[in-house]
């Protein structure tokens, strides 16, 4: 790993709030994540369903690509701005 150069095209796998100025300032290119709310209403599912004595299910979440370009669209503006 090393510190991005002027010039360097940069790319997140996964999200944190303070990586949306970076975004907008087109320091990163774009951020590959999911939605956190899916993750969740899953795992309490699925936990739900272990402890009543059912099997556990495998599950594939939908992961989204977001740029400067779509960061206003929905649902990306749910993932990226979650409280508004």
């Amino acid at each position: 790993c090393r510190q991005a150069r002027d010039g360097d095209i940069l790319f997140s796998a996964g999200y944190k709030a303070g990586l949306r100025q970076y975004i907008e300032s087109g320091k990163l290119e774009s951020v590959i994540t999911y939605s956190s709310y899916d993750a969740g209403y899953i795992s309490v599912s699925e936990a739900v369903n272990e402890i009543s004595g059912g099997k556990g299910n495998d599950y594939m979440l939908e992961h989204f690509l977001i740029d400067k370009n779509n960061m206003y669209v929905q649902p990306y503006v749910q993932m990226l701005f979650p409280i508004g």
